[in-house]
């Protein structure tokens, strides 16, 4: 499945902290990113942004790459974990449908 410059899931469901990370690190697939950087993205506050990794971490989408001396992680995303399969195969229905209502009205 190809990845398209537009945010996961084509703003389907709304703007939950979930959501916004899960949009921010979709696309990350191979790059580390630490919470500071999801807090600047999303605009969410960091410990708002650590419970939601910590949340991912537990149903293994994102894994912790490593700490620094301060024990602050840096997070990778699982590629091979079913829910990161399931979100991307379901991005990628998201936008057929929507490319084919948008050709519907043309």
């Amino acid at each position: 499945m190809s990845r398209r410059p537009s945010q996961p899931f084509h703003g389907v469901f709304g703007t939950t902290p979930e959501l916004l990370v899960v949009e921010y690190i979709m696309p990350l697939r191979g790059v580390e990113f630490s919470p500071d950087e999801v807090s600047r993205y999303t605009g969410l506050e960091l410990s708002k942004v650590m419970e939601v990794l910590s949340k991912l971490e537990s149903y293994r989408v994102i894994r912790v790459t490593h700490r620094d001396a301060r024990g602050n992680p840096t997070y990778a995303t699982c590629p091979d974990s079913p829910y990161a399969i399931l979100a991307e195969a379901f991005d990628e229905f998201v936008f057929r449908i929507r490319s084919l209502g948008s050709m519907q009205k043309d």
